[in-house]
């Protein structure tokens, strides 16, 4: 599990959230959010995911 250094400055995590994969293409996935039903591109170079 990663834990952050003692002397790093606290800065709140953005909240986890499931959302299912509905498309790939290269690094690049769109991924759909039933929270509020919506589709999003997402470059997983650019972000930080974990798979379930």
């Amino acid at each position: 599990m990663y834990e952050p250094p003692a002397d790093a400055p606290d800065t709140p995590r953005p909240e986890a959230r499931r959302v299912q994969v509905v498309a790939r293409w290269n690094s690049w996935v769109q991924v759909y959010d039933p929270s509020d039903e919506s589709l999003t591109w997402v470059d997983l170079t650019e972000s930080s995911y974990a798979q379930a």
